[in-house]
């Protein structure tokens, strides 16, 4: 199989293709064990609060297109109720059928759209800013860049954030991540050890170089969602040592999660 780079691939195209597998299957594993590689492959909806915010980010970032036609619930609609003592009409609890009815509707009058709240489209906005406006932004010569390649004889898929072409026959790779939590990017670097984004960068380089490019640098960006303060937005340089001990992990998940897929065995060896 020839690994090929492509761009321009459509959003739904790319999450459509279950016949490969990804890194966000292999760290998800190594994360969450065998039980969340199962949910994966199985195509169950696991569009945590987290992974919808980064999405949205991302489309900000650099898909005017897709951005453009989002869905947007007037917030009025998210609304009901007799004034409270400022004179506002409370929202909706998130949490409920009521919510999730005015949701549905939405749904159903704007089909094979992404939907969101006003809130979700402002904060997107904002981790926007405190990206492109900090020390560490470098404007890429590409954005979502996707990617086909084989890894231990099956076919992968990646969907790398961004590319810059170095103009020597090299590329630099950026990763970017919206870091929430008490700390936000504080502890970047514990973070990226803790969910895994050394698997991740380990195999879209690895990608790269079964398309034949070389990779120069790859930077893992991150931004602080506590403060969307572009002077809290942080750069990590993943070392040689890094993407070996990545791509060792990414074999060894792969391995596991064929095992189990082939016994329908998923439970962790410590279990």
């Amino acid at each position: 199989m020839t690994a090929s780079i492509k761009y321009d691939v459509p959003e739904g195209q790319y999450y459509g293709d279950k016949t490969r597998w990804s890194a966000t299957l292999l760290k998800s594993a190594a994360y969450g064990g065998l039980g969340a590689a199962k949910k994966i492959l199985e195509g169950v909806d696991i569009d945590s609060k987290a992974m919808r915010e980064g999405r949205l980010a991302h489309l900000a970032v650099c898909c005017p297109k897709e951005w453009d036609e989002l869905v947007v619930y007037p917030p009025e609609d998210l609304k009901e109720g007799v004034l409270d003592s400022k004179g506002n009409v409370p929202a909706i609890p998130e949490r409920t059928k009521q919510y999730s009815e005015r949701v549905e509707k939405w749904k159903k009058a704007c089909p094979d759209k992404m939907h969101v709240t006003k809130r979700e489209h402002d904060n997107a906005l904002k981790y926007h800013a405190a990206l492109v406006n900090s020390p560490c932004w470098s404007e890429p010569t590409n954005h979502e860049i996707v990617a086909h390649f084989e890894f231990e004889g099956r076919p992968y898929k990646a969907r790398i954030d961004a590319e810059r072409n170095n103009g020597d026959g090299s590329y630099t790779l950026y990763d970017w991540k919206f870091i929430g939590g008490r700390t936000g990017t504080e502890d970047f670097a514990d973070k990226v050890e803790l969910y895994n984004y050394y698997m991740q960068a380990s195999l879209y380089r690895y990608a790269y170089q079964q398309a034949g490019r070389v990779v120069s640098d790859f930077i893992l960006v991150g931004v602080d969602k506590r403060t969307c303060d572009p002077a809290h937005t942080v750069c990590l340089a993943v070392s040689d040592q890094k993407f070996e001990e990545g791509i060792n992990d990414c074999r060894l998940w792969h391995h596991r999660i064929e095992a189990a897929q082939a016994f329908d065995y998923w439970k962790d060896p410590e279990e």
